[in-house]
């Protein structure tokens, strides 16, 4: 572990000291700006904003920080510095990251043994080795050249596309994995089945040959469970208004026979990963600013596109898709992304995808 002299304190106090002036940007909620200053009694602890040496492939953080001491016994202020071995936590969102210390050396230069010693039982009591600060994600970035940094280790990713359904009417995705597999809600009683490898509530009747499947408040019902079509319904099955009691079955209970739905939903079942775009009515856009990109607002997908070339753009469990429209089909796009992605404006809804956008700060 390779700490600084002691000789060069003065010097990190000056440059700690100047770069509390130098970011006078307003801080987000999570990181309240600096000093920081915490008191117990008549004893205090000042922290100045931090300067950053390292922070090797954005995980481990080599950090100094500027302080000062109030120990209470005297009004005397004693500068010192506090050296950090820490990880790190990023909150993209909030723009904060956590910094939790694992190791810790203060120092406090111009003093005695003695002197030191009850100063950093001070910074101890006020500040627990091991209790996490947060700094403003920007704020570390200022001191950070992103061509000295390390780059995260790449790795294989599944770059196929899901099944992508798309509509603009009400509907829901049942996912159903691999072929469904029945069995009976009470083992003594054949006649009514459940669909055990999928999330919903989906029930079969062998007796009438039919699926009910619980959507909210309503019920469905179709003969052919992964084709359609399905239809509301209140008559059920004999069977389902004895079910058993017990947390398995109580949702359903409370929920038989049921609201007579005035249109089903479009219904889509998939035995493969798949996802749903759903857009309330026809597609509603947004311009991005400095870009040829639109976002599409009125949907809780993100999805986006793209007025150069009319393509669309969807953004799914970190991957990019790309179609030439929202029917499909769809392609992988994650490795040649517009590059109109990495100029979204932090300031607009849609910034938080540079996440997910190759050579962007963010990602």
């Amino acid at each position: 572990m390779h700490f600084v002299r002691t000789g060069i304190i003065p010097t990190l106090l000056l440059i700690c000291f100047g770069a509390t002036v130098a970011f006078s940007a307003p801080s987000p909620p999570d990181d309240p700006g600096w000093p920081r200053v915490t008191q117990k009694g008549s004893k205090e602890l000042t922290i100045y904003q931090p300067q950053v040496d390292s922070w090797a492939d954005y995980k481990n953080i080599h950090v100094r920080f500027a302080i000062a001491v109030k120990d209470g016994k005297s009004k005397k202020e004693t500068f010192g510095v506090v050296e950090l071995d820490a990880e790190t936590v990023v909150d993209q969102a909030a723009r904060v990251v956590a910094v939790m210390p694992k190791k810790r050396e203060v120092r406090f230069p111009n003093t005695t043994d003695a002197e030191a010693a009850a100063l950093r039982s001070v910074v101890d009591e006020l500040r627990p080795f091991g209790q996490a600060i947060t700094v403003s994600l920007d704020r570390i970035l200022a001191y950070i050249d992103p061509a000295q940094q390390k780059q995260q280790p790449t790795v294989d990713l599944n770059l196929d596309p899901p099944k992508i359904f798309y509509s603009r009417k009400p509907a829901i995705l049942v996912l159903v994995q691999g072929e469904p597999q029945l069995q009976p809600v009470d083992p003594n009683q054949k006649e009514l089945m459940f669909v055990i490898n999928t999330n919903w509530d989906i029930f079969y009747d062998a007796a009438g040959q039919g699926y009910y499947l619980l959507d909210q408040e309503n019920w469905l019902t179709t003969k052919d469970l992964l084709n359609g079509p399905w239809t509301p319904t209140t008559t059920l099955p004999a069977g389902m208004t004895s079910l058993p009691a017990g947390e398995n079955w109580d949702d359903v209970r409370q929920r038989v026979p049921g609201k007579l739905a005035k249109q089903a939903p479009v219904v889509y079942v998939s035995k493969d990963p798949s996802e749903l775009i759903l857009t309330k009515g026809e597609p509603t856009y947004s311009p991005i600013s400095g870009t040829k990109l639109m976002r599409v607002t009125n949907t809780d997908s993100p999805l986006f596109l793209n007025s150069g070339d009319g393509s669309f753009f969807l953004l799914t469990a970190g991957r990019w898709f790309r179609a030439a429209s929202l029917e499909g089909p769809w392609t992988s796009a994650s490795n040649n992304l517009p590059a109109d992605f990495a100029k979204i404006p932090g300031s607009d809804p849609a910034a938080f995808v540079k996440a997910s956008v190759p050579g962007t700060t963010e990602a």
